[in-house]
Parts: C-alpha cells; sequence; structure tokens
C-alpha cells in the first residue's frame, strides 16, 4: 500500500521560493493571513467494498489545467483541511499562473487519495490525513527557515517533527495489528487444512470430478 505524502520534491522547492518572494515585501511568517494551521490541532486502505468517488469530480494525472469545477473542488479541499496551504495557492494564482496549475494538479492528487481512503477505510484515514497536514505544515516551516532563521520557528519544527513520529508509530501499530489478525486467520487455516489432509483432498477430487462430469455431458448434447 503506498504512503500519502504531502509534496513532492519539486512542490517543496517551490514553497521555498514562495516563502523567499513574499520575504521581499513581508514577514515570511505570514502569507496573507496569521498561520492559523500551525496554531491549530491538525497525521497516512484496505481492500473492502467497491466505493463510488462522489466527493470531488475526477480528474487525470495529464499537465493539462483543470476544469472550473475540479479547480473549485482542490480548493475548497485545501481550504478546508489546511488553511495555509490554500494560502499558498491564491499567491501563486496571483503571482505565479504556471506554478498554480502544478501546484494545484499535486494538491489534487492528494484530495483524490485521501478521499478514497475515507470511503474505503476510515479507520486508516483518520491516521493519513493527520500525517499529511502534519507533512505539510513542516514544509512550510522548512520553506521560511530556509530563508529565516527563527527560534519560533525552530520550536514549531521540532514540535511538528515529535506530532509526526506519534502519528507515524501510530499507523505502524494500526497495520501491525492487522497483520497479526491476519496471521491469525491463517494459521487457523493452515491448521484445519492439515490436520485432515485427506479429507480435503478426497473433497477437493470429487469436486473435480463433477466438474469433469458436466462438461462431458455438454459435450454431448452440443454433438
Amino acid at each position: 500500500m503506498k504512503r500519502i505524502t504531502s509534496y513532492s520534491i519539486l512542490f517543496a522547492s517551490m514553497l521555498a521560493v514562495v516563502v523567499a518572494t513574499t520575504s521581499q515585501a513581508t514577514d515570511p511568517t505570514d502569507l496573507k493571513r496569521p498561520p492559523l494551521a500551525m496554531q491549530s490541532p491538525m497525521p497516512t486502505g484496505s481492500e473492502t467494498a467497491e466505493v463510488k468517488n462522489t466527493a470531488s469530480p475526477s480528474r487525470d494525472r495529464s499537465d493539462a489545467p483543470m476544469s472550473p469545477a475540479e479547480e473549485q473542488s482542490v480548493l475548497k479541499f485545501a481550504e478546508r483541511e489546511e488553511p495555509q496551504l490554500f494560502d499558498l495557492l491564491k499567491f501563486l494564482k496571483d503571482k505565479r499562473p504556471s506554478a498554480y496549475q502544478q501546484a494545484l494538479r499535486e494538491t489534487g492528487r492528494t484530495q483524490q487519495k485521501l478521499e478514497n481512503l475515507q470511503q474505503k477505510d476510515p479507520e486508516l484515514y483518520q491516521i493519513d490525513s493527520q500525517i499529511w497536514k502534519t507533512r505539510s505544515k513542516l514544509s512550510l516551516v522548512a520553506a521560511r527557515l530556509s530563508v529565516k532563521k527563527s527560534d519560533e520557528l525552530d520550536e514549531q519544527l521540532k514540535t511538528l517533527v515529535t506530532e509526526l513520529d506519534t502519528q507515524e508509530i501510530a499507523r505502524i501499530k494500526l497495520m501491525r495489528d492487522r497483520s497479526a489478525k491476519q496471521l491469525e486467520k491463517w494459521e487457523t487455516q493452515l491448521k484445519e487444512r492439515t490436520s485432515d489432509s485427506d479429507s480435503a483432498i478426497e473433497k477437493n477430487l470429487e469436486v473435480w470430478k463433477s466438474k469433469i462430469k458436466k462438461q462431458k455431458t455438454n459435450v454431448r448434447e452440443k454433438n
């Protein structure tokens, strides 16, 4: 199973460039609004029933611009889940349109993964969505620290790294517990099969003989 990450290396580099740009005119810790996302307590499915993806419009992975409906869906997702990411997207839209489209597609892919996971595996979604948010905040703090040293940002970095560690440990424990339950099922099945192997063989042999008999009947009827 693939982990859900917040940004690609390219997108993280983009953050640093944006922060460096805004630092020339304003405080690098402020992208048009107070950093509420960093202050608010905001950490990455299993095979289940078929899922209908109704949360957001479908989109491909091409470099073509998103439709207006897709764009609005992504922006609403960013505003709801990570306000500072929303601020970043607004900044890019006004100042760097090409970078905006790239960031929009990146966020859209994350949106689809999280929404699909929420429907397929709510328990894992709770952990993965928090990991995504924490990594998003870490990317922003790291970008700001790359252009300005700050004791406050250093403290935020340490806090977020600690939160991420706790969240990732929780994910590992969840997957371990699930694996343990699955292993227990396999052990039970193995014991049942090996405890009376002759009986299982005879049963399967009868099944195959019955199939062969039906096939012969079908062949005779066709002839």
